[in-house]
């Protein structure tokens, strides 16, 4: 839904207005509307295909949407390029130069001091593979690579789509750590994540669900907003999935037993335990 007339004295990092995008006539996303303020890590949730990938390529500017309009910092995303930084899961990096002559590279564009890429492939664990081409390096090592290119020139606003899918955990919590660095400076922060438990360290929450946005807020809002009371049922997993299911109730698998939303009453016969919200949950019930 656009919101005609909006003109803050201070744009916002991140808008987006009924924002509706078609491919092949085929709804990818559907008057999705959303903001993102400095100083926020907001993330979009969703399974496979719900349009989180789509949404942030809308709002790089990478692609143009069919309905609606995005700003960034007031102006086209085209028009703010130096101010964001877009890094899609498929990385563009080229094969035959090295980490550091990728970074050196980037470092000249932007007009970046040399010591910057020296701190991201220490900060990458990359020093050691600096002078191997990219096209040799692992996947894990690639996404590194990606991720730091994103952050050299200090962009105001951070794009990221799945930033620690196939990353080793020591990374990924480095890239946590200045995710929250960056937010603690006022930068603002729109990534995409199919990882309920990542979530959680998220201040707000975009969730999508076929090209629209289906719930939003911060996931302790999210949880206490959940309708319905959670249970752990304990016993074989599939078993006991397919039971509860095959009884109307919504259900997910989660390691240490099925979750799922119900009344006490629909649970006899399981051995089962009351539990607290979790995002999870949260969209299991959407």
């Amino acid at each position: 839904m656009l919101m005609s007339g909006y003109a803050p004295e201070k744009p916002m990092p991140l808008l987006m207005e009924g924002v509706s995008k078609y491919f092949g006539g085929i709804a990818a996303l559907k008057d999705v509307s959303l903001s993102v303020s400095e100083g926020v890590i907001a993330g979009l949730l969703g399974p496979d295909g719900a349009g989180k990938s789509t949404l942030l390529a809308v709002a790089s500017g990478s692609l143009k949407p069919n309905e609606g309009r995005v700003l960034v910092f007031g102006k086209p995303p085209q028009e703010a390029k130096t101010l964001l930084s877009y890094v899609p899961m498929t990385q563009g990096l080229y094969d035959d130069l090295t980490p550091a002559e990728h970074l050196s590279y980037l470092a000249e564009l932007y007009r970046v001091d040399r010591k910057r890429v020296e701190y991201l492939l220490e900060m990458a664990g990359l020093a050691s593979a600096r002078n191997r081409l990219i096209g040799q390096l692992s996947g894990g090592m690639r996404q590194k690579l990606a991720l730091v290119s994103g952050f050299l020139h200090d962009p105001k606003l951070l794009l990221l789509d799945e930033p620690t899918r196939g990353i080793d955990p020591v990374f990924r919590q480095e890239v946590w750590s200045m995710l929250y660095r960056m937010a603690g400076a006022g930068k603002a922060v729109l990534l995409t994540t199919s990882s309920t438990e990542e979530a959680e360290r998220l201040s707000l929450v975009f969730f999508m669900k076929g090209g629209e946005i289906v719930a939003r807020g911060s996931p302790e809002e999210l949880k206490e907003n959940l309708s319905g009371r959670v249970f752990v049922v304990r016993g074989n997993e599939a078993r006991t999935y397919r039971a509860l299911r095959q009884r109307g109730i919504r259900a997910r698998m989660a390691g240490d037993g099925v979750r799922c939303i119900a009344e006490p009453s629909l649970l006899s016969g399981f051995e089962f335990s009351e539990a607290e919200p979790s995002l999870g949950d949260v969209f299991l019930s959407l």
